[in-house]
């Protein structure tokens, strides 16, 4: 979700901006006159900004003032604290206690991975 260099404020503001030709496209025409394909794109877009706030916020809860960091910054303080191997390659799945079978409790599965660092 995140681009590099890009802070989540920013993130939010590029995914949810839809550009005035869309917006006033919506507006003159409504929902139930939108093409199929304008609707799905619509749902995508929405579920993102949801998706991308529901992780800041959960990040926000732990202490990490993600809104203000870039995305570098974000995975370099997940490395230093041990939640990242030095390894991992941004933009790639990064393996769960499920996938390594560790023995963890369910509530600390992904804890400061945050869906691959937002």
């Amino acid at each position: 979700m995140l681009q590099p260099r890009e802070t989540v404020f920013a993130a939010l503001a590029r995914i949810g901006n839809t550009g005035a030709k869309n917006k006033n496209k919506r507006k003159k025409w409504g929902k139930k006159n939108m093409d199929p394909e304008d609707m799905e794109k619509e749902r995508i877009r929405k579920r993102g900004i949801e998706r991308l706030t529901e992780l800041a916020d959960q990040a926000m809860a732990r202490g990490m003032h993600v809104y203000d960091e870039t995305y570098e910054q974000m995975v370099r303080r997940m490395r230093v604290a041990g939640r990242i191997p030095d390894d991992w390659v941004p933009g790639t799945m990064l393996q769960t206690a499920v996938q390594l079978n560790d023995e963890l409790d369910s509530n600390d599965l992904d804890k400061g991975l945050l869906d691959d660092i937002l």
